[in-house]
């Protein structure tokens, strides 16, 4: 068994590598075509720089945008790939769980394990109308004596007190926008 688990790590080193040196050689030669003009007007401070220290951050800056889109590129056709192969599992994924339904079975015997049929239950998102109707009943139930209204008002109090003490994470990154064809 310990020899299995051994091959399969060095398959799996080797198609890692594999796939990395991919990469890299499509980073190199993926759109060539990608030029300075390619890249529009940035917006500069008008300070007085040294023209060879200017030119060399320029280049770098030129360089690394260059870079920057050939990956961005790559991401999305493999996104896109990826995207493909998903469809196509689904539908396999799909005839298997009928014939597994049919034949009164939750598994398949595969060479290195198992496919076996599996059932969750998840609960769904709370909502805010899901929290309000809890709340509202809530509140309705311990506060029998107050009218609708007061409860209304103490259920929205609650729910701004809970808005007010959510943090907010602010994150910064760069959003690459494609100008549309018209086809």
């Amino acid at each position: 068994m310990p020899r299995k688990t051994t091959n399969n790590t060095i398959t799996q080193s080797k198609v890692e590598s594999k796939v990395v040196s991919k990469v890299e050689s499509k980073i190199e030669s993926y759109d060539d075509h990608l030029s300075d003009e390619d890249i529009s007007d940035v917006d500069e401070d008008n300070s007085s720089k040294n023209d060879q220290q200017e030119n060399k951050l320029d280049d770098t800056f030129k360089q690394s945008v260059v870079s920057y889109i050939k990956i961005d590129n790559m991401i999305k056709e493999y996104q896109d790939n990826i995207k493909e192969l998903k469809e196509k599992k689904k539908t396999d994924e799909e005839n298997i769980l009928n014939f597994l339904e049919k034949n009164n079975t939750n598994t398949v015997n595969l060479q290195d394990g198992k496919l076996i049929r599996n059932q969750s239950e998840t609960k769904m998102p709370l909502k805010i109308d899901i929290i309000k109707d809890a709340l509202y009943e809530g509140i309705s139930k311990k506060y029998i004596g107050a009218n609708e209204t007061e409860r209304k008002e103490v259920v929205s109090e609650i729910l701004e007190l809970m808005e007010s003490k959510r943090q907010t994470k602010v994150r910064v990154n760069l959003k690459r926008t494609h100008v549309k064809t018209k086809k």
